[in-house]
């Protein structure tokens, strides 16, 4: 059982997972979900992961700072939509853990989860007073 995750496996998870939201994306448009239900959540959040994934294959190492830096610089610069601005704050929020990080530890991975929805959540609070219509 693997214990924690060094800055190699990071960077496979990602790309695994931005892959299985592409996979999915349309799935995920037909839920007509939160923030606005105007079908298009999963093609943002793709879009804006997609923007994540090009800044880590910039990355010419993998150490855990780099690739978190990368991650995040590259949602936030991709952010497509309210479901891409949230998807990057939860990464924003995340890596501002991990980045910290030689390797990830089961405890590492939780608190950057917390922290993850944290500034998410903030995020949609300072938003709160617009619409999102």
């Amino acid at each position: 059982m693997q214990k924690s995750i060094s800055g190699a496996t990071f960077k496979k998870m990602v790309l695994a997972g931005v892959s299985l939201l592409e996979q999915n994306k349309e799935y995920i448009d037909s839920l007509n979900v939160f923030p606005v239900p105007d079908g298009d959540t999963g093609t943002n959040m793709f879009l804006t992961m997609k923007s994540a994934v090009g800044e880590i294959n910039k990355c010419m190492n993998t150490d855990l700072s780099s690739l978190s830096e990368a991650f995040a610089k590259g949602a936030l610069r991709g952010a497509r939509g309210n479901s891409g601005v949230i998807t990057s704050q939860i990464f924003k929020g995340f890596c501002s853990v991990t980045k910290n990080c030689k390797e990830i530890s089961t405890k590492d991975f939780a608190k950057a989860m917390q922290e993850g929805a944290a500034i998410a959540y903030k995020a949609v609070t300072k938003r709160s007073s617009l619409s999102f219509a």
